[in-house]
């Protein structure tokens, strides 16, 4: 349970910023065809009933959820082994029978919650938890060392690659994934731009550009 404040760690931790959410922009209404009209009614009628269905299912698991998650611990305890998934019923009647799965996952623990959990975990807590850090360029970063490259010249990339041994060892490093992103303006022209449509559609049509399908919500 080593604390010390000047470790990279601690850089890393006064560097980490919080995303802020984006303001929604006011959403254009648009008419469809009058034969659409029916669709839409049932839609929303639909979406209506699914929505009271799913309150209603949600109201009962949280009363089901303390006894499920006490259930189970009862039972890995027990039998000295771990179960991901175990079936509840009421009594001994199968035909009421559900499924509780559980997942090995966490809300989000703040750093400045640390401390107390070695209070609460002693010696235990470097076993049981673990600093969980993700490092990665700025997209403005990013943009620098593109067109420094494109350039032929030094990056920062260059600087940390040399810093841990090279290629071979940076690609041991880190994870490195790329892709074909799409811009915003590709996203934005594709629908307000002749050209650029007809250009989409085509790869669309090829199933190389795959815009993701409109969701429908209340």
């Amino acid at each position: 349970m080593a604390k010390n404040k000047n470790n990279i760690m601690d850089i890393l931790g006064k560097a980490a910023v919080s995303k802020t959410s984006k303001k929604k922009d006011e959403m254009p209404v648009v008419n469809l065809d009058k034969k659409y009209e029916d669709s839409i009614k049932e839609w929303i009628k639909r979406k209506k009933e699914e929505k009271t269905a799913v309150s209603l299912k949600t109201k009962e698991e949280e009363k089901l959820k303390p006894a499920a998650i006490e259930a189970r611990k009862k039972w890995c305890l027990e039998n000295r082994k771990v179960q991901k998934s175990i079936k509840i019923r009421a009594g001994d009647d199968s035909e009421l029978m559900i499924t509780a799965a559980f997942q090995q996952k966490y809300s989000t623990i703040a750093t400045d919650k640390q401390e107390r959990l070695e209070e609460i975990f002693g010696d235990e807590y470097d076993r049981l938890f673990t600093m969980h850090t993700e490092i990665a360029l700025t997209d403005e970063a990013m943009k620098q060392v593109e067109t420094a490259a494109a350039e032929g010249k030094p990056t920062i990339l260059d600087k940390v690659m040399k810093a841990v041994g090279g290629p071979e060892e940076f690609i041991k490093l880190f994870s490195i994934t790329q892709t074909i992103k799409p811009t915003d303006a590709l996203d934005k022209e594709r629908v307000s731009n002749e050209k650029t449509a007809e250009l989409a559609q085509k790869a669309i049509d090829e199933g190389i550009l795959k815009p993701q399908a409109p969701s429908f919500s209340m």
